[in-house]
């Protein structure tokens, strides 16, 4: 009877572990190269910005998000309008788990309902499956928080200038994420010779950055 049990209590354990695989998608496919060399540059950010933290794995904190992997970069602008960009990557082990935590973080880190898109043209993202970017008054400040999801990655970067924004970087700033996440999803996976075509397969879009 013992061991009826324990089997039984096996298989279900089993089939509970292929049901949240199957709900979260596959496990992501080896890639090339640290997860730190997609962050965004220096040279990414207009004249007077500097390193102010090198990459690294954020701090674990509470609130931080739990990843298979993590990389996060600070820049701080000097002169009379001091600003910051917080730009933060994680990769989790399976496709649809960045998704999920998209829409987690969607009412976490962007419930503030002062940000609202912004009316300015010129966003355009399309490597991303999820993506949103909400700009507004934060503190004193004023500020943008981009969030998409490629794949198994989850990016979040933000942007705070005191002041009037200057919406030409962050455009710029946006472009060079999604370029660079772009780029390194067709990069064959590692191990391979040729990497599937990305298609954002599976990720519904959240919203277009125009």
């Amino acid at each position: 009877m013992h061991r009826t049990v324990v089997k039984i209590a096996g298989i279900a354990l089993l089939a509970g572990m292929a049901a949240l695989s199957c709900r979260w998608g596959p496990e992501a496919p080896p890639r090339a190269g640290a997860i730190a060399d997609l962050l965004i540059r220096v040279s990414d950010l207009p004249e007077g910005w500097r390193v102010d933290r090198p990459p690294a794995k954020p701090l674990p904190v509470d609130g931080e998000i739990v990843a298979a992997d993590a990389a996060r970069v600070i820049f701080r602008s000097g002169g009379p309008r001091r600003g910051t960009v917080v730009h933060r990557i994680y990769r989790f082990r399976r496709t649809g788990s960045a998704a999920r935590e998209f829409w987690e973080q969607l009412g976490v880190r962007f419930s503030n309902p002062s940000l609202a898109p912004p009316a300015e043209p010129g966003f355009r993202v399309r490597n991303a499956g999820l993506r949103t970017l909400l700009c507004g008054p934060i503190g004193r400040s004023e500020g943008c928080h981009y969030m998409a999801a490629y794949e198994e990655y989850l990016v979040i970067c933000s942007v705070i200038i005191p002041g009037s924004m200057d919406y030409a970087a962050v455009r710029r700033i946006v472009a060079s994420i999604d370029r660079s996440m772009g780029d390194h999803l067709r990069r064959p996976p590692a191990g391979r010779d040729r990497a599937p075509e990305y298609s954002g397969q599976g990720l519904a879009p959240f919203s277009e950055i125009e």
